[in-house]
């Protein structure tokens, strides 16, 4: 391919929200842009993480050939939940990568998948190379699932997506979002007349 041959540019994802018809916050495009490897959304309801999960999922998959994004929630109707977002994104993207969806699986042409799974251990394992595990209401998530999925990130390296509302001082999430180390970078958006700010930065990893 010759130097003079034009690129296509990906839109990013916050270019990617909007043209779904949403206008992100500014907590939101910071989220969307970081690129973090490890994130912690601690949130109200309704303050937009579970569309900012729902942006990233797709984009990723379409990202990275042959790639598996996972869903995980303290219920498998929750998970679902995300997971129809995510369908619906990508539906009204006008994909043209689509192969085959069911209830719980979005499969791409190319090889990769998003997968809805339920909130239990013994059902779950065997999932390997995961490129990004997206763990909805995290706070309520047992500590034995956590401990049960995070190796499936160890050979991909693939990014961890904890978004929840706060639900007391105890569990992996309290204690990540706490004790977690630089690895990891969050958000805390709160209600403020109606509109979500951010009241936490990212901690920096230097």
């Amino acid at each position: 391919m010759s130097d003079s041959t034009p690129r296509i540019e990906r839109p990013t994802p916050s270019k990617i929200m909007r043209l779904l018809g949403y206008a992100p916050d500014p907590w939101q495009i910071e989220v969307l842009e970081l690129g973090s490897k490890r994130l912690l959304l601690n949130c109200c309801r309704q303050a937009g993480k579970s569309t900012v999960a729902a942006v990233l999922a797709p984009y990723e998959a379409a990202a990275n050939e042959g790639s598996l994004v996972l869903i995980l929630s303290r219920s498998h109707r929750q998970s679902a939940e995300l997971f129809h977002t995510v369908a619906r994104f990508y539906q009204l993207l006008g994909s043209r990568f689509k192969k085959r969806q069911t209830l719980q699986e979005l499969e791409l042409e190319y090889g990769s998948r998003i997968v809805s799974l339920p909130c239990q251990a013994d059902t779950i394992r065997g999932y390997s190379n995961v490129q990004m595990l997206i763990i909805d209401e995290a706070a309520r998530v047992p500590d034995t699932l956590y401990r049960t999925v995070r190796p499936m990130l160890a050979t991909s390296d693939g990014r961890l997506i904890c978004l929840s509302t706060p639900n007391g001082r105890h569990g992996f999430f309290h204690h990540e979002s706490t004790d977690g180390g630089p690895g990891w970078s969050g958000s805390c958006p709160r209600m403020s007349a109606g509109t979500p700010i951010p009241v936490a930065r990212p901690r920096s990893t230097s």
